[in-house]
């Protein structure tokens, strides 16, 4: 499903542009690709994919508003002050998705989800030899070291990480599957390299975000 969400959306966006030359050819519009503001797409489609993929999620929703008020102003729909607003209303809207992500998004596979957070500090939660189901994990101008080397994991167990300003470090056992996608913000995002497809072992989905800081799985 998860897949088959991705390739919709790639596809409606290649049906787009094909349409757009075909109109050019026909002089029935002026299709640009690189039109005013283009680059917000690399926000808006990765935060849409996931909204599609995962149902509402608090960071997603913050990143996907964030980037319509950034194209609307390179259209010139928006007055700059909102433009120069953008930065502060992103944080106050992390700042209320890390309050309330707990309340919006707390199940995943059969258990509860726990809520990692780390503010100018940090943070070492260590699920050796303890069932896991997924987690938050948040670091702010601060450090999450998510231990689950020796941990029971549950297949499909789903890790909501954030790095603003800081870092989030996830160490999973060598024997299960890890799918990591997310959006790196002047920041980066670390997966597991030459790591085997295992079908009959769990596998962990790890969402990013990365804001001038680093989620890394290993």
């Amino acid at each position: 499903m998860k897949g088959k969400t991705t390739n919709v959306v790639l596809g409606i966006i290649l049906v787009i542009i094909g349409i757009g030359y075909v109109g050019n050819i026909f002089e029935v519009w002026n299709f640009k690709l690189f039109f005013p503001g283009w680059w917000t797409l690399f926000i808006i489609i990765p935060a849409l994919v996931k909204l599609l993929r995962h149902g509402i999620k608090p960071f997603w929703l913050v990143l996907l508003a964030a980037g319509i008020l950034l194209l609307l102003n390179a259209w010139g729909i928006v007055p700059d002050v909102l433009y120069k607003l953008i930065v502060p209303l992103c944080v106050v809207g992390l700042g209320f998705a890390v309050i309330f992500r707990g309340k919006l998004s707390g199940k995943s596979v059969q258990g509860e989800m726990k809520s990692h957070i780390a503010v100018f500090g940090g943070s070492t939660p260590n699920y050796n030899g303890r069932p896991f189901y997924g987690a938050f994990a948040t670091a702010i101008f601060g450090g999450v070291d998510l231990k689950l080397r020796d941990a029971h994991i549950a297949d499909g167990a789903v890790i909501d990480a954030l790095a603003l300003f800081g870092g989030v470090d996830v160490l999973v056992p060598f024997d299960v599957n890890v799918e990591v996608t997310g959006i790196p913000l002047f920041g980066g995002i670390g997966e597991p390299k030459n790591r085997p497809h295992k079908p009959d072992q769990p596998t962990i989905y790890v969402n990013a975000v990365a804001i001038f800081g680093g989620v890394d799985v290993k």
